[in-house]
């Protein structure tokens, strides 16, 4: 049975016993070691790994997973995502399917929870209509698996139901019943100073109406749907030119918009370090940027919490909780009998790319529904505001305090890109499919949670 999530006022030690296969690991080890160095050029940079260099692959805690009191009778979460090419939110598509695994694991131990998907079409209209599609059909709680201001639909048609909600890739809105697993405005603007070090010169490249907190703007350019970005790109090149080496170009927007800025970019001969929001952790991004002629280079970065693979090379708590995760993904992926939340294509085809942001937002609705009574939202969110979960409750990655509306307790940090997989979840069907690995280095761990 899975331990009882760790309340305010109590905090559990339970670690669970984990076991290990040895060649397996020692071959993330050597991958680990070649995207560094045959990726990396900057000296300076250096990935985070498990400590010691030669050790294994963190062992996996149990794939099952048994809410502690088998209060699961009747239990449902509302999954809200974006559908359609380039509406806003719908680059999350795919990395939201870690919902479906946190789902097969509480299968697996006999406690399961009923998801039902409902699509906000990227529009606040739309985010408020699935609201009401999802309060019809009696959900608990809610996940937003998608980004950008339209969730605002969204979130305020849940607290006039009273309905808590879990914003995964974004955080907009958020207290009163709403929290989220992304990094706010302020953590990003800190990240991005740090990020921005040493360079001097910041040149921003973002959507229009957007405003940005960067440090040290030297020049802006806004764009729309009908800016040329072949130009742009040029003219970025030549004031990066008159900045030397103390440039930093700055992209912000869709993963769409920023891939095929990226490759304009590339094109122009641009060398400068090129910062990315968050939204291009994506596969998106990576599917874009490679089907418009560009390429995953060495001086592509961006921000945000580190839950790539990598993380699951280290010996501690929120390795081990990846592990199980990646382990969970691994084996839901060779069994085409799996489904997709949407139900309509087989989950191998998103296993590549399936996050364990969504999944861990799902444990923590089933968590606290399993303590409740009655099935009221209501009750859920006062549960849910005093609860705090780890990986000896299946978290993958670091531990969740929900008595913060930003309850992830990692630090903000730098993210670089490289093509190198670590083998520990299924590939691509398609060989020529790109996927980033998106990695932390080690001195850039900028504390930004508030304990």
């Amino acid at each position: 049975m899975t331990p009882e999530p760790q309340l305010e006022e109590e905090q559990t030690s339970r670690r669970v016993p984990l076991t290990i296969i040895g060649w397996g690991a020692l071959l993330g080890v050597l991958l680990l070691v070649i995207v560094v160095a045959a990726h990396l050029l900057r000296p300076d940079i250096r990935p985070l790994r498990a400590p010691g260099d030669t050790e294994a692959i963190a062992p996996v805690v149990p794939q099952e997973i048994t809410l502690p009191n088998n209060n699961n009778r009747d239990a449902k979460i509302g999954i809200i995502m974006t559908y359609g090419e380039d509406a806003e939110g719908s680059e999350w598509v795919l990395p939201a399917q870690g919902a479906a695994v946190a789902a097969h694991r509480l299968d697996l131990g006999k406690t399961p929870v009923q998801l039902t998907v409902a699509n906000d079409k990227g529009t606040p209209d739309g985010a408020r209509d699935a609201v009401e599609k999802l309060k019809s059909e009696g959900v608990q709680g809610i996940i937003i698996s998608s980004s950008g201001e339209h969730i605002k639909g969204a979130t305020n048609a849940a607290r006039e139901s009273s309905i808590p909600v879990i914003e995964v890739y974004d955080s907009v809105d958020t207290g009163r019943g709403v929290w989220s697993l992304a990094p706010t405005p302020e953590q990003l603007s800190q990240a991005y100073m740090q990020a921005s070090q040493p360079s001097t010169q910041s040149i921003v490249i973002a959507p229009k109406d957007t405003e940005l907190k960067i440090p040290q703007v030297a020049a802006k350019h806004a764009y729309d749907r009908d800016t040329d970005v072949r130009e742009l790109a040029q003219d970025v090149k030549k004031e990066s030119q008159s900045y030397g080496t103390s440039a930093n170009i700055f992209v912000s927007g869709s993963a769409i918009r920023q891939a095929k800025i990226v490759k304009e970019l590339q094109y122009a001969g641009v060398t400068a370090q090129i910062l990315l929001s968050p939204q291009a952790v994506s596969p998106i991004f990576a599917r874009t940027l490679v089907a418009e002629g560009g390429t995953v280079s060495a001086n592509l970065t961006t921000v945000g919490y580190n839950m790539s693979d990598s993380l699951a090379l280290q010996s501690d708590d929120p390795g081990r909780g990846l592990a199980a995760f990646l382990e969970a993904v691994r084996v839901m992926g060779q069994d085409s009998s799996y489904m997709t939340l949407q139900d309509d294509q087989a989950f191998k085809s998103a296993a590549p790319y399936a996050d364990a942001r969504s999944h861990n937002a799902v444990l923590a609705f089933a968590y606290a529904i399993d303590k409740v009574h009655e099935r009221k939202p209501e009750a859920v969110t006062r549960v849910l505001e005093s609860m705090r979960l780890d990986a000896a409750q299946a978290i993958a990655g670091d531990a969740l305090d929900f008595t913060h509306e930003n309850p992830t307790t990692a630090p903000v940090q730098t993210l670089h890109a490289t093509e190198q997989s670590l083998g520990l979840r299924p590939e691509p069907s398609n060989d020529q499919e790109p996927r980033i690995v998106w990695f932390a280095e080690r001195g850039t761990r900028t504390e930004t949670y508030n304990e």
